[in-house]
């Protein structure tokens, strides 16, 4: 299955054949890349997990790329039934594949229910978590038995395992949801700052919209959209100041209609936010030169 790095993939994702030590339900397999090698897009029923010790490449797990470093480990995980590929450059690098038989595993666990437990299933498991290397080293190198001499160590390993995949996801689908009420606070306070553009706002009125004090409000703002609330705040009623510009309306009424109570500063900030001034904007646009303007240009 393995081919030049810069061979083309089929169309059809393969299905793979993976063979077992006689009644064991896992294998672990590690190796060097000597020579750039691309496998082919393939899909199994086991459950597959891919270590990376100073190995430069990708692996894509779904419509997901992971672009990978020589110095950095990683570890990928890769739940039954997913397409995936990996291309690795050639390097000292080594290369650790852990498989485990859903089937063979099926005789002794019932992993499905396992995961049911909290709610979860294999297939929410986070396909790259290298800051979990370590853990999951721990576990495949020196907690499994590959040869079945000792089952009982084996199924220890396992549930190990399976714990810290459950982990993975516990955590992915908290991060998740403080993403997602993270956004929702966002989408909230510019939604009112859109809403009430045309009045007269301070930091202290946003921040009272997510119960923050000025402090952490400014701080939440510029850590999650990038500039600060009053940066976002102005360019809204510089836009919504162009709009009515284009409306015919006078520099003086777009000044107050935008909630700004000086003219003076509002023409200023226009020139910023624009890069020209009002009389050469309403030039361009072919609008009638207005007296505060040309007062402006003075």
């Amino acid at each position: 299955m393995k081919s030049k790095a810069h061979g083309e993939a089929p169309l059809t994702p393969m299905l793979e054949c993976v063979e077992y030590p006689a009644q064991c339900p896992c294998r672990l397999r590690s190796r060097t890349s000597e020579i750039d090698e691309y496998l082919v897009p393939h899909y199994a029923t086991s459950l597959e997990i891919i270590l990376t010790e100073g190995v430069d490449g990708y692996v894509v797990i779904g419509t997901n790329r992971f672009d990978i470093t020589r110095d950095r480990n990683a570890v990928f995980v890769i739940p039954p039934n997913v397409v995936h590929y990996t291309m690795f450059r050639a390097g000292p690098g080594r290369i650790h594949v852990f498989k485990l038989s859903m089937e063979l595993i099926a005789d002794y666990m019932n992993v499905g229910r396992l995961f049911a437990l909290h709610g979860h299933t294999m297939e929410d498991a986070p396909g790259f978590l290298p800051e979990r290397y370590e853990e999951f080293a721990e576990i495949l190198f020196r907690q499994i038995s590959y040869d079945w001499q000792d089952p009982w160590q084996m199924f220890d390993g396992l549930i190990a395992l399976f714990r810290l995949i459950e982990d993975c996801i516990a955590k992915r689908k908290s991060n998740e949801k403080k993403t997602e009420q993270l956004d929702e606070r966002i989408r909230l306070v510019m939604q009112w700052t859109r809403d009430h553009v045309q009045e007269r706002i301070t930091v202290e009125d946003a921040a009272a919209q997510l119960h923050y004090s000025r402090y952490h409000f400014c701080r939440f703002f510029r850590e999650h959209v990038g500039i600060s609330y009053l940066t976002y705040l102005n360019a809204l009623k510089i836009d919504r100041a162009v709009e009515l510009m284009k409306e015919g309306k006078s520099t003086t009424f777009c000044c107050y209609e935008c909630g700004f109570t000086n003219l003076s500063y509002f023409i200023s900030l226009f020139r910023r936010y624009t890069g020209c001034s009002t009389v050469e904007y309403r030039r361009r646009q072919g609008l009638p030169t207005e007296q505060d303007d040309k007062n402006s240009e003075l």
